[in-house]
């Protein structure tokens, strides 16, 4: 295409340089005819003259005459012509030395060219005897014919050119001016038009200038030349084809950035060299990197001696590897790891993928699950045991003993009883622990009488223990939840309280509003949880004092669920304690739940 333009364009400069060539030829002939005309029209002039002096008033012409008056003529000219008279019948005579019967040109032999003259005056005969104008070089010639008794003679005039250098002075000065004004008018359109081609040739530069810097904002305007609107129109659409591209690739790498620092999958890539190119915000947490090991590699970057194996095999073996790794940094993780090998282009060297993925949490509610099972196992077999065992008894003949037998049936009901209580506390610590399953009743309420109702609930267990109780509080602290779930909390906190208190003990509850928080707190002056322990006792079923649990009716599962419900009510719980000094539970609730 290129070329077809170029060739266009060289055909249309060489037609144009042809006619401002033509042009200036056609001018110059044109103005070298005026030159001509100009010359011939003062010697016709001076021939008038000349004729009129020669025949004028003279009825009877003669040679003599002719002669005479030439010769009056020709002092009076200052030379300018140079005058011959000749014979016509001797100039056609080929046998005759000619000689010219009279001239003021003092000529030598020869330089007259009368061959010369005879062609000339066979060729321009005018027998009517007016003037006859020829040039032979820069030589003019006039010839007058006079029909004299039986033959003709010719006067010829002759005039050096330099007679007429001004005319030609003119004429070239004429014709130059004619040949620069052509220039001008040829650079003037040359210019013109190559200003027509290069605006536009600007303007898509302009264009690509601005693409090269990051602006596809680009718009051809028409200017009537074919090659350049079409490669205009075609920049124009390759820019805006870019310009969808460079959107489609920038949207697929937000997308892909986007996905790569919030997905929980750790992602890290090793380029051929072994050295690491990229990781995302999840490997970070995971292995606990810094950024600043990008371009450093591996081996001296990752803690972990049987992930760098695992890679190594996969460099080794171009093999993927899927497998689970426990890795220290600097607690203890459990990783499921996926390596594979990856090629970015065709002749470049193999990549390395890896993919972590922390399944710590997993192996963790596994545990938890396990140890639940076996826990749950554990405090089920217990009243299952004595009512089993109790009811034997019976069955063996202790009915026959009523005092005995009543005793037994009391023991068979407080287990059952009990078995309850853990199987109640089981499930509702199973459906606190489902968000989906948590009431969405939501009701306002003052917070300050569901304690006090709480309170009053469990009177006659503190009276039992001797137990003082002490609400400290606003005179009302309006809240806006699941009246239900705040009760279960205060319900639980209180019945720990009581169970790990002495008798005689002192229970104070506090409940206050603070800013866009309502807090409340259960302080008791019991046996205290060592300091150690205080991270375990929300694990299910854990007691600080198991003897004392379970004679007093607890399960191990109340601080679960106070956990498990103040996390579901985007509040937190905190707790203080002092072995032998006694325990404060506080927890804290948004204003608004």
């Amino acid at each position: 295409m290129r070329s077809r333009i170029i060739t266009d364009r060289n055909w249309r400069w060489g037609i144009g340089i042809l006619l401002a060539i033509l042009g200036i030829i056609i001018l110059g002939l044109f103005s070298h005819d005026q030159v001509t005309k100009g010359i011939y029209n003062v010697i016709n002039q001076k021939i008038n003259l000349h004729l009129r002096m020669i025949i004028d008033d003279q009825s009877d012409i003669t040679t003599d005459t002719i002669i005479e008056n030439l010769q009056e003529i020709s002092q009076h000219t200052d030379h300018e012509s140079q005058m011959i008279l000749i014979s016509e019948s001797e100039l056609l005579d080929n046998s005759k030395v000619k000689e010219p019967l009279w001239t003021n040109y003092k000529y030598q032999s020869g330089q007259i060219n009368y061959t010369e003259l005879k062609e000339a005056l066979i060729h321009k005969t005018d027998q009517s005897g007016a003037g006859i104008n020829w040039q032979q070089w820069q030589i003019y010639y006039t010839a007058l014919s006079f029909p004299l008794e039986q033959d003709r003679i010719w006067l010829i005039e002759r005039y050096p050119g330099e007679l007429f250098k001004d005319y030609w002075l003119t004429f070239w000065l004429v014709l130059l001016s004619w040949i620069i004004l052509g220039i001008m008018i040829v650079l003037f359109s040359f210019q013109l038009f190559i200003s027509k081609i290069t605006t536009p040739i600007h303007s898509i530069e302009e264009g690509l200038k601005k693409l090269s810097q990051g602006d596809y904002h680009f718009e051809y305007l028409e200017r009537s030349i074919p090659e350049v609107d079409h490669l205009g129109w075609t920049v124009s659409q390759v820019i805006q084809e870019l310009a969808e591209d460079r959107t489609s690739f920038f949207t697929g790498q937000q997308q892909f950035s986007l996905l790569l620092e919030n997905i929980n999958l750790g992602v890290m890539v090793i380029n051929p060299e072994g050295k690491i190119d990229m990781f995302n915000p999840a490997l970070q947490d995971i292995l606990l990197v810094d950024p600043s090991v990008i371009g450093r590699h591996y081996q001296t970057t990752l803690k972990s001696f049987q992930l760098i194996n695992l890679i190594n095999n996969v460099a080794h073996t171009k093999k993927p590897v899927q497998e689970e790794v426990e890795v220290y940094v600097p607690k203890s993780k459990f990783v499921d790891v996926n390596i594979l090998t990856y090629r970015e282009h065709e002749k470049q060297e193999l990549s390395i993928l890896v993919l972590l993925y922390d399944i710590t949490e997993i192996r963790r509610l596994e545990t938890v699950r396990t140890e639940f099972v076996a826990n749950a196992s554990h405090e089920l077999r217990t009243p299952v045991t004595a009512i089993k065992g109790f009811a034997e008894t019976l069955l063996s003949g202790a009915l026959e003993d009523r005092e005995m037998a009543q005793k037994f049936v009391n023991i068979i009901a407080n287990e059952s009883n009990r078995l309850e209580i853990i199987i109640e506390d089981i499930l509702e610590l199973s459906r606190v622990e489902r968000n989906n399953q948590v009431s969405s009743d939501l009701v306002r309420f003052d917070l300050v009488e569901v304690a006090y109702n709480m309170i009053e609930f469990l009177s006659q267990k503190m009276e039992a223990k001797s137990i003082q109780v002490q609400l400290k509080s606003d005179e009302k602290v309006p809240f806006q939840g699941d009246q239900h779930r705040v009760e279960q909390i205060l319900t639980n906190l209180l019945d720990n309280a009581i169970n790990y208190s002495e008798h005689g003990s002192k229970i104070t509850v506090v409940v206050k509003a603070k800013k866009k928080m309502v807090l409340f707190s259960i302080e008791d002056t019991g046996i205290g949880i060592p300091e150690q322990e205080i991270d375990r006792i929300f694990e299910r079923f854990y007691r600080v004092d198991k003897a004392r649990s379970r004679n007093s009716g607890g399960t191990g599962l109340g601080l679960s669920i106070v956990r498990n419900l103040v996390k579901t009510m985007d509040g937190k719980i905190e707790v203080k304690s002092k072995l032998g000094r006694g325990t404060k539970f506080t927890v804290t609730l948004p204003y608004k739940y």
